[in-house]
């Protein structure tokens, strides 16, 4: 069974959910370079069926120039999808209308629910190569590829972007560029200014300060439009107030929080569409079911004579952040990092891999329920457990934690 599908051509709306009252809201993941590829896509709908996912940003040109194997680019599990086809967003990169409208065209092809611009990115690559956030600084080449791709799709085109850039720290440049774009009916915002120059990423990431305000003030200054706020939404305790504040909010996005912690997305159903709680969703199910997956994969490396550009331990890498908060988080972290070698030798097991940084942990954090309040909290008794468990395992190399072996 091959894990990359290429999916016939389709035209549907986003997959939206309900809060109570009916009101139609979305909470998603961020597009985040080497994070939220399609193994770390798989594991997030493991905890969230109502969650969209974002690709990584995928550049116009790595598109056209690479037609014959798109599948490493453009290639997802079936299951990341919702079960009416939608959930899954290609976020594109680049500032060429007519190679932008190619792309568009390619990724309703394969089946994406949707096409999301980058005007957000802080890269200095990226800006040097004029897309990511350096376009909120031409506002008219944003509306040509945006209708540019509008014209060939049947799925919305929609742009995510910070408020400004570098010194344009005023309310009025979010609110001109936005009304600079009208075919463009959703708007992704990260709550922040773009420090080209001077700041890395990461620091932008943090140190310009939030202004969440400033997105809610553009849900009243553009009714017909849809607007969705990012940027530091560390739960969904927090989401869902930021929801409930204001009646005109459509989305929120998850970030690095969900990367760091990947088990807050297990209470998207539940407290954000009020969805019955699956208390059978643990750590321990969970990590059973992506060592399912990541079994398939495997398999399907096997059986093609293409070389995958991935490393098998790319696929222990979503794992990461089962994890956060709980007892033996550091120790179970450094089990899966520090298995490097192992894994990059050529008969390795990742099962195995996996098994041993379980050990790490007590059975009373794999087994609780992920979908209840505070479930990355445990007490002194789980860190006991932990002791307990540890000191087991190190005269039992045989222990297994999970059911899933790979051959």
């Amino acid at each position: 069974m091959k894990i990359v599908q290429r999916v016939l051509r389709f035209a549907r709306s986003p997959g939206l959910g309900s809060m109570e009252g009916g009101r139609q809201v979305e909470v998603s993941v961020a597009p985040m370079m080497d994070v939220t590829d399609t193994h770390f896509r798989y594991l997030c709908r493991l905890l969230s069926k109502r969650v969209t996912l974002y690709t990584e940003m995928v550049v116009e040109n790595t598109i056209l120039n690479r037609l014959d194997d798109l599948d490493l680019f453009l290639g997802y599990h079936r299951s990341e999808k919702f079960d009416n086809g939608n959930g899954l967003v290609l976020q594109l990169g680049g500032n060429n209308p007519e190679k932008l409208a190619k792309c568009a065209e390619i990724a309703q092809e394969w089946g994406y629910s949707e096409i999301n611009l980058n005007c957000g990115c802080p890269s200095n690559k990226v800006a040097g190569q004029n897309f990511g956030a350096s376009l909120m600084l031409q506002p008219d080449l944003v509306r040509n590829c945006v209708r540019s791709m509008q014209r060939v799709v049947d799925i919305p085109v929609t742009v995510k972007c910070r408020l400004g850039v570098d010194k344009q720290e005023g309310y009025e440049h979010i609110q001109n560029f936005v009304s600079s774009i009208p075919e463009c009916d959703h708007f992704i915002i990260h709550a922040r200014n773009c420090i080209l120059k001077g700041l890395s990423p990461a620091k932008n990431r943090t140190v310009p300060p939030l202004k969440y305000h400033y997105v809610h003030n553009l849900t009243k200054d553009f009714p017909d439009k849809k607007f969705s706020l990012n940027g530091h939404v560390e739960n969904m305790s927090q989401a869902k107030a930021l929801l409930q504040d204001n009646d005109d909010l459509f989305g929120v996005m998850l970030g690095r929080a969900a990367w760091h912690d990947t088990t807050v997305l297990a209470q998207v159903d539940s407290q954000i569409f009020g969805d019955k709680p699956d208390e059978t969703l643990t750590r321990r199910s969970v990590v059973k079911e992506y060592m399912k997956y990541v079994n398939e994969v495997v398999e399907s490396r096997k059986q093609t004579s293409k070389d995958s550009f991935r490393s098998d331990l790319v696929l222990l890498r979503p794992l990461a952040g089962l994890m956060k908060g709980c007892n033996g988080a550091s120790r179970y972290r450094s089990a899966l990092y520090q298995s490097e070698k192992r894994v990059s030798e050529r008969n390795h097991n990742l099962c195995e891999v996996v098994e041993n940084a379980l050990n790490t942990v007590s059975d009373a954090v794999l087994d609780q329920s992920l979908t209840l309040p505070n479930a990355s909290k445990l007490g002194k008794r789980s860190r006991e457990a932990t002791s307990q468990k540890l000191d087991q395992t190190s005269n039992d190399s045989t222990t297994s934690r999970i059911t899933a072996p790979i051959n």
